[in-house]
């Protein structure tokens, strides 16, 4: 097997110095690259944990690593890239450090795949314990009877978004909060039916998103506080049992949470948005805006 890495060929004359000088600075540019996404994906420990599976399975770190580029790095990520970069990375380290090279997947399939599957498994998590997350920290106090009466239909998606108030009101675009007290019902009718005085852009955030009031002046006070999206970040990657939810203790034991496996320690803006997107993972803006970009 060839010690070179992956998308590179021998080449039968010295280049230049200005050639030299290119690639030293691709390769730097490279490694520093890498060297943020390794940091996030262990990728040594990762490596090393699985380093009795490559004879039988040369593609398990790789797939392992695969389901937390979507939750934490990137959901729209390259792949291909990843392997070139990374390839060259390691190559470098192997031929240094240990002699030897890492196979790598010649084609993307298979980590697009566990990438679609993390999000699958995450999708189905808030299926179980979404509805007990808004019950428990979205409702307003004289909501709560209502909900007891009508908890078993949300399971239906129809019957959720702008067609009922309580769900209606957390969607809200929190610049119409106001209006959305005034008349609750005649805003999500004309929201469902799509008047043309009340049009809801893609910068109209939500007001689940915020734990304050609406201030025209700064509209990012209170931003991504919510209380909502908090328990949905910590029910993603620190387990369920990490939300104080009606019949699951906070002492149920169970495998390790998504950060524990991932070395998460700290939350970033990438994990945030993704926990924030799968809070309507069935929204027709939802799976085109990731089908867009799947393409």
């Amino acid at each position: 097997m060839s010690s070179l890495p992956p998308s590179s060929s021998p080449t039968h004359s010295s280049p230049t110095l200005a050639n030299a000088d290119s690639n030293s600075l691709s390769r730097q540019a490279n490694k520093r690259a890498f060297g943020a996404l390794s940091d996030a994906l262990e990728f040594e420990a990762v490596r090393k944990k699985h380093r009795g599976d490559m004879g039988q399975d040369p593609t398990a770190p790789f797939r392992h690593a695969a389901r937390w580029v979507g939750r934490a790095i990137d959901p729209f990520v390259r792949l291909q890239d990843a392997f070139h970069v990374g390839g060259v990375y390691d190559w470098v380290e192997a031929e240094t450090d240990e002699g030897r090279e890492v196979p790598l997947p010649n084609d993307d399939v298979i980590m697009s795949i566990a990438i679609g599957q993390s999000r699958s498994d995450d999708i189905g998590t808030l299926k179980t314990h979404g509805l007990d997350i808004i019950e428990m920290f979205g409702l307003m106090d004289h909501k709560k009877i209502e909900w007891a009466a009508k908890k078993i239909s949300y399971k239906v998606k129809a019957i959720r978004g702008f067609n009922d108030i309580i769900f209606g009101r957390l969607l809200c675009p929190h610049k119409l909060s106001k209006a959305f007290k005034e008349d609750p019902h005649g805003l999500c009718k004309k929201i469902t039916e799509g008047c043309a005085d009340t049009v809801i852009l893609a910068s109209d955030l939500p007001a689940f998103l915020y734990d304050r009031d609406y201030n025209p002046n700064a509209i990012d006070e209170g931003l991504l506080r919510g209380q909502v999206p908090v328990q949905i970040y910590k029910c993603i990657f620190t387990s369920p049992s990490s939300v104080a939810l009606v019949g699951i203790g906070s002492n149920t034991k169970g495998r390790s949470s998504h950060a524990q496996l991932h070395g998460l320690t700290r939350v970033t803006p990438h994990t945030i948005a993704y926990a924030c997107m799968l809070m309507d993972p069935d929204s027709d803006w939802t799976v085109g805006t990731l089908d867009w970009w799947d393409k």
